[in-house]
């Protein structure tokens, strides 16, 4: 029995650290300019309006062929979440995790194929509001350019 539990216990220690856990203080300036940007954006009453003031956040690929809205997809389900969600996180944003995720080098398909890492941001809800910090997927090009929001649809 006792063979059992240490082999659960080293297990669960190799799981842990298999998936790069980084603290909010390894957080990436850019990346948090974009996440107080990105709340902001979703802050914004109007629903309409606020999809048009992330497209300049948000990856390529989460926009629609002409890149004057987000997918009708995305406006359907992720993006209508987070807008309606947005009023729970502290602004400005307080990361309280970092995990890379280290499984996927690339974003997008044909047109809005892109290589680089994807990180997700932990970022905390408002002192008093029930409930876990929510991820936040930031593409960072292999190129060196810009962060922007991959993933919305925890908020």
């Amino acid at each position: 029995m006792s063979k059992f539990l240490l082999t659960c216990f080293f297990c669960l220690c190799f799981a842990s650290f298999s998936h790069a856990q980084l603290t909010a203080k390894d957080t990436e300036p850019k990346a948090m300019e974009l996440l107080n940007k990105f709340l902001e954006a979703l802050l914004i009453e109007d629903a309409d309006a606020s999809a048009k003031a992330l497209l300049p956040l948000v990856h390529k690929s989460l926009m629609n062929d002409n890149g004057d809205d987000l997918t009708r997809d995305l406006r359907s389900f992720s993006f209508k979440k987070a807008h309606g969600n947005a009023r729970f996180y502290q602004s400005p944003v307080r990361v309280t995790r970092v995990r890379k995720t280290d499984s996927r080098t690339a974003i997008g398909y044909g047109d809005s194929a892109e290589k680089g890492r994807i990180e997700d941001y932990f970022i905390a809800k408002k002192q008093g509001v029930n409930g876990m910090p929510a991820p936040v997927q930031i593409f960072f090009p292999a190129n060196g350019g810009e962060p922007k929001i991959a993933y919305m649809g925890s908020l």
